[in-house]
């Protein structure tokens, strides 16, 4: 039961439990999971930044934003340790945070965090990577947030051409969230 073979095996049970949308469980088995890893002495400080970034997107799913913004930290404090601040790792935690952020209502700090990530997200996959067009819808969401509506329509252009390229043109704005942001901006641009 303390092994890292174990804590895969109970992590792989947590992600089903996410997966069904059941994120009290899915949280009791990372939790396990995590606690195992951070017991052993060589425990795979890989899978347990993995953890502790799905524990904190299960709390933002059941709106538990400190919670989250805990597991965040954790994530990020891990990462730093062993990799390179402009590392596609790092990127993800920085991602992590913004949401985190947002969901707690600090915008510009969510903009920051976005911020950071967007650039080392462009070099290390290019501009055909779904992270990259949720960096630039999460950017949109921001701008609009904070009423710079010149900057939302930006990045909501960007996410429009960056869903055309990844989805295909059939799949753009399946949501609706393209067509209700752009509308937002031009309903204040012209007022």
């Amino acid at each position: 039961r303390n092994s890292v073979q174990y804590a895969i095996g109970v992590n792989n049970m947590a992600f089903s439990s996410s997966e069904d949308g059941n994120y009290d469980q899915a949280i009791e088995y990372y939790l396990e999971s995590a606690g195992i890893l951070e017991g052993l002495q060589n425990g795979n400080g890989e899978l347990l930044c993995t953890i502790y970034d799905n524990i904190a997107n299960c709390f933002l799913e059941k709106e538990l934003c400190e919670e989250a913004m805990e597991y965040a930290l954790k994530n990020y404090s891990l990462r730093e340790q062993m990799f390179l601040e402009d590392s596609a790792e790092m990127a993800d935690s920085y991602m992590m945070l913004g949401k985190c952020h947002y969901a707690m209502g600090e915008v510009e700090e969510a903009l920051e965090m976005y911020r950071k990530a967007l650039p080392v997200f462009l070099r290390n996959y290019g501009g055909k990577e779904r992270i990259v067009l949720a960096t630039y819808s999460n950017m949109a969401s921001c701008y609009l947030d904070l009423s710079n509506f010149e900057e939302a329509e930006k990045w909501l252009l960007k996410t429009l051409e960056m869903q055309k390229l990844i989805l295909g043109e059939e799949h753009v704005d399946e949501t609706g969230f393209f067509t209700e942001t752009y509308s937002k901006c031009h309903g204040k641009n012209e007022s």
